[in-house]
């Protein structure tokens, strides 16, 4: 009986420290297709970069084209990871919003994004307006 309660505060005392250190998951390629970028350190998460397709429709116009939300100094998209290990975050700004939620599992978290907003924001044509969504499946950054 004393085996196994040693190991089971072995495994809690590994499950702590990686849930202390910072987690980097990521799919795709940010920079020539579709993509993502989250960090995960001290129970919070960060999107980094994410970038997909988006549909828009302008005037007489309807078309795709890619949109990508990229962290700054002043754009965040973060929030808390809840002990299940769901999460939803969302940045809003005078163009447009980007929302993200799912769930991170182990070495994997799930990330849907949805974003809207104005194609031209200073412009009076109507319809002005893009929208997309995209689902991730990341990884854990060298696994």
């Amino acid at each position: 009986m004393r085996g196994v309660s040693v190991f089971a505060a072995m495994a809690a005392t590994a499950a702590v420290a990686v849930a202390a250190s910072s987690q980097t998951y990521v799919q795709g390629n940010t920079r020539t297709g579709s993509g993502v970028r989250m960090s995960v350190a001290a129970g919070k998460f960060a999107i980094k970069i994410a970038r997909f397709r988006e549909h828009c429709r302008y005037g007489d116009r309807d078309f795709s084209e890619w949109v990508a939300f990229k962290q700054s100094s002043s754009a965040h998209l973060g929030g808390t990871v809840n002990e299940d290990g769901s999460f939803h975050g969302l940045y809003t700004s005078s163009v447009g919003r980007f929302a993200a939620n799912g769930v991170i599992s182990d070495t994997t978290a799930t990330i849907k994004f949805v974003e809207s907003g104005a194609y031209n924001p200073a412009s009076t044509t109507h319809p002005n307006e893009c929208k997309g969504s995209h689902t991730f499946h990341a990884t854990l950054a060298g696994r």
